[in-house]
């Protein structure tokens, strides 16, 4: 698959879950060594939107925590790559990193893994409830060292927090989200994540319709 890496150049990669984490946590790497550490996504005004269309084909870029933070919106590996940046940076969480779930049909959608106890059920839970949030046969790539089932890992997933959601079933993670979270067999890749847009895609700006989803999240706890 062709892809754009954070650092500009475009690539073919290869489409397993090993390949696209080696990027993606290059990536963190390179964001940190080129503006240090970046803010926290979650008070940066930005909110979750697929790659967009170009050309009628969908080519996914990879881009770094300034573009998103320039736009106010990224997809899936980007925010996962802003927030494991954020944490590493601010010494808040040094073990996080980026973490791949993988479809059993195909595809994948980034996230991020971190080590200890979740501190909010509604949009952090341990490993083991990896089938619960993204349905049977779903496995988390984590890099080399951690594996399918790290154990004592929990997943954080900023997409879903910033306002994706399912395309037909209800989630704590998405008010008004209506069915199953996976796309059509082998139509998925890291980018054209299996979600639609919280209202991003529709009328009100994208700032607007996070501090909304916000205002939501603050009334349910």
């Amino acid at each position: 698959m062709r892809i754009k890496t954070p650092w500009g150049k475009m690539i073919d990669l290869e489409p397993s879950a090993p390949a696209i984490w080696r990027t993606l946590e290059r990536g963190v790497v390179w964001a940190l060594s080129q503006h240090g550490t970046p803010p926290d996504p979650y008070a940066s005004h930005v909110a979750y939107r697929r790659e967009p269309n170009r050309g009628g084909r969908r080519r996914d870029y990879y881009q770094p925590w300034w573009e998103c933070a320039a736009q106010l919106h990224g997809d899936c590996e980007d925010l996962a790559m802003w927030l494991v940046g954020y944490l590493r940076g601010t010494g808040e969480d040094p073990t996080a990193r980026v973490a791949l779930i993988e479809w059993p049909g195909g595809g994948w959608h980034a996230v991020v893994v971190r080590y200890g106890e979740p501190e909010r059920a509604d949009h952090r839970f341990p490993v083991s409830g990896l089938v619960r949030f993204y349905g049977p046969g779903t496995r988390i790539y984590a890099g080399p060292d951690v594996g399918w089932d790290p154990d004592g890992w929990y997943v954080e997933d900023p997409s879903r927090r910033l306002g994706m959601r399912d395309t037909a079933r209800p989630t704590p993670y998405s008010p008004l989200a209506t069915g199953d979270q996976r796309e059509p067999r082998g139509d998925s890749v890291v980018g054209r994540d299996p979600f639609v847009p919280f209202e991003v895609a529709g009328s009100g700006e994208p700032r607007d319709v996070l501090l909304g989803f916000l205002s939501w999240m603050e009334g349910a706890e």
